[in-house]
């Protein structure tokens, strides 16, 4: 049986990237590791810190525990938008450390954690940047931008929830 030029291109790239797929993911979980450590060793110190309360440590234990997921990104994904409609309506919880250095230890957490989520699913990573480029649009139109930083933490404590065991509103 003859195959056209464009059969046997299309075929030769579905090989290559069944070959390169794999190699290219063993790439990114070496260059996360330590990232993923870091995030580990804050994680721990946010735990042991009485400035972080016993709800919010259960959200950070939640995050450490989902740093290698591959789901964990195809979640944030599908719940952003979830977590965007309800954070108008103000029904939303945060996680609220007022201590200034343990706020930043947190901040360095949730930056690491998504990392490791990128790095975990990086299909789902361009889903998301693509996603979160349309928010954007979408709250500018709407005039009320918000730091995206912010978004970005709650939302990915509200997807990452299986049956929202971390928080609860």
């Amino acid at each position: 049986m003859d195959m056209t030029l464009g059969a046997q291109i299309a075929l030769a790239t579905i090989v290559v990237a069944l070959l390169a797929y794999p190699l290219f993911m063993n790439f990114l979980a070496r260059r996360a590791q330590p990232g993923r450590l870091k995030m580990a060793d804050l994680g721990c110190e946010l735990l042991a810190s009485p400035h972080v309360k016993e709800s919010d440590k259960d959200a950070i234990e939640g995050m450490m525990a989902d740093a290698y997921r591959w789901r964990t990104l195809a979640e944030f994904v599908v719940f952003l938008p979830v977590y965007l409609f309800r954070l108008r309506r103000r029904n939303v919880p945060r996680i609220d450390i007022r201590d200034a250095d343990t706020r930043k230890k947190f901040q360095e957490f949730v930056g690491l954690h998504m990392a490791s989520a990128v790095a975990a699913n990086p299909i789902f990573a361009l889903l998301l940047v693509l996603e979160l480029f349309f928010v954007v649009i979408a709250l500018i139109c709407l005039g009320s931008l918000m730091r995206i930083g912010d978004v970005l933490i709650g939302a990915s404590l509200y997807a990452e929830a299986p049956g929202r065991r971390h928080i609860e509103a």
